[in-house]
Order: C-alpha cells, then structure tokens, then sequence
C-alpha cells in the first residue's frame, strides 16, 4: 500500500505534466512537426496506454485483500473474458513496443510506429490461446491477473528483445557522440540535446533490463524476488512517464511553457514560440 502511495504521488501530477507537453507541441504542429515529436506524441500514446492498463490489471488488483469491500468484485471475475485477455495481453505487449519506441529511431519515423506496435504481436498473440482471469493469493492475501499461457516464455523473448534494443541504444549513441565533434559549435549544441534525451532513455532501459534479468533467476518468495517485484512499479513508471521530464530539462521553451500553465494559469493561445522548434530541429539533421 506504501509503495502504491507513493507511486500515485508522483505518477499523477506527471500523466497531467505529460499531457501538457504533448498539447504544447501539437497546438503549433506548423512550426515543429518534425520526427522527434512524432515520436514523442506516439511515445506518449503508447505509454498512457501501458500505465493505465498496468494500473487497471496489476495495481488495484494487488491491493485487493480478503477483507477489502471490492473483494466480490474481482472474485467474480474467475472466468476468461476478452477484456481480460486484452489486458493480459497488453502486459507483454506493451513493455516490447515501450522498448522499442525508445530505441528513438529517427528516420521514417511512421513505418518505425507500424513495425514497432505490430511486429510484437507475433509473440504476444498466444495470450489469446489460454484462460485468463483474476486469481486470489493467499499468500500474498491479493488478487492476481493469471493466465495458462507459458509466461517464462514470453519473458525469455522480451528480455533478448530488451537487450537488443538497449545495445542498440548505447551503439547509437556513441555514434552519435563521435559525429557531434566534427559538427560546427551552434549545430553540436542541438544535437548534444537529443543526443542526452536518448541517453537518459538508455540508462532506463538498461535499468529494466537489469531488473527483468533478475526476475527471471529469482525464487519465489528469496530477497531478490521480493525487492524485484518492489522496484518493477517504479522502473514501470520511469519507462512511462520519465519522457516529458527529459524534454523540458533540455528545452527551455517547452519547460517555461509548462511551468506558466501550472503556476500562473496561462491560457493556450501563447503555447508555443518558434523557438521550441530548435530541439525538433535536432531530431532530423
């Protein structure tokens, strides 16, 4: 319950901060369409998407005790429904498009999108084969989204994923690096910007990666189980909702934007100055 808690302080007030940037950026689409933001409003989309499922499917449900008043409620979800495998399935899914919309490709950027929410399907579909449906443990004295579908399985095919698109990532990046030192100084100052908002994006895969690593040698019920399964909401979280912070760290227009609509109640009709487009220019040279 602690650890919910906490999540839900920071994890709200962050879905409305994201929500934001991506109104800032597509009120003035004209000035600052450019593949970067494609990317970020896809981005933004598809992690809306895992976090409320997460929160729908996992969070509540794990809240949920023998005495709790929504005890009966999940108790009598013990039947496979679509709407359940839909979530179950989602729980897969979405962590493969998660990684792969943050490898941060660059280049046809609307067939990346296509490939990146289709291609997963192929090892996610079996969800739909096997019954789904709420389970309560004892143990834990909670309610879990359970399915007969091969779950080690499908974990060994999201972490070599994982560990492709992380290196893939970190390559990227340093060749990147190189090319920004043979750049003029005006030029190498934007691309340094997109070059740390892909960098930070890395060290949170790296981080998942890391920890899906550890879920799958861990024992039921050892420390390594327990603190795996108390960091994965928060890794979760950084994966969904890290992505508005990084941009307004390194553009300052979006970040004065955002903070004169928080604190001082701006309209949206002065939302975006030519400005903002510098960091998007980044994105395509």
């Amino acid at each position: 319950m602690i650890s919910f808690l906490i999540s839900m302080l920071y994890s709200l007030p962050s879905v409305v901060i994201y929500t934001l940037t991506v109104i800032i950026i597509r009120f003035k689409w004209s000035t600052i369409g450019t593949s970067f933001y494609q990317f970020y409003i896809f981005e933004y989309a598809m992690n809306m998407l895992t976090y409320f499922n997460t929160l729908l499917s996992i969070r509540f449900p794990n809240l949920i005790g023998a005495d709790s008043r929504l005890r009966n409620f999940f108790a009598s979800q013990n039947e496979t429904t679509f709407e359940l495998q839909c979530q179950f399935f989602l729980q897969f899914h979405m962590a493969f498009v998660q990684y792969g919309t943050t490898t941060k490709w660059r280049r046809f950027s609307w067939v990346w999108m296509i490939l990146i929410v289709s291609i997963p399907f192929f090892v996610t579909f079996q969800v739909f084969l096997y019954d789904v449906f709420f389970k309560y443990n004892k143990t834990s004295d909670r309610f879990d989204l359970t399915s007969g579908c091969p779950i080690f399985r499908l974990f060994s095919f999201l972490f070599y994923f994982m560990c492709g698109c992380s290196v893939i990532t970190l390559v990227s990046n340093a060749v990147t690096f190189i090319k920004i030192r043979r750049l003029p100084i005006k030029t190498r100052k934007l691309e340094i910007q997109f070059c740390l908002v892909s960098l930070i994006a890395g060290i949170i895969q790296i981080i998942g990666t890391l920890l899906t690593l550890a879920m799958r040698n861990a024992v039921p019920n050892t420390d390594l189980f327990k603190l795996t399964n108390l960091c994965l909401p928060f890794v979760s979280d950084a994966l969904s909702l890290a992505q508005p912070f990084v941009l307004m760290t390194f553009s300052e227009p979006i970040r004065k934007l955002v903070t004169g609509i928080i604190f001082n109640f701006h309209c949206c009709g002065c939302l975006v100055p030519t400005s903002v487009s510098r960091v998007a220019d980044a994105s395509i040279t």
